[in-house]
């Protein structure tokens, strides 16, 4: 899945979803965490039973309450 994405998008590094995926390692079962690049995307990772989702959302100047609103 990580792949796809990559490949769709891009805009986002293999390195910058490495990097989300080393800290959501750090958590216990859930976690989320929401990335925004010097290109003005949004990568939101979750983690949910162990298994890593991520979400790449290109909103000009948006801020993180809207991003986190989201409800990715």
């Amino acid at each position: 899945m990580i792949r796809t994405v990559v490949k769709f998008y891009t805009f986002v590094s293999l390195y910058t979803i490495n990097i989300l995926s080393f800290f959501l390692s750090r958590m216990s079962t859930t976690g989320e965490i929401i990335l925004k690049t010097m290109s003005d995307y949004w990568v939101v990772g979750k983690l949910s039973n162990l298994r890593e989702f991520y979400v790449v959302i290109h909103q000009k100047n948006a801020n993180l309450i809207e991003i986190n609103g989201k409800n990715v």
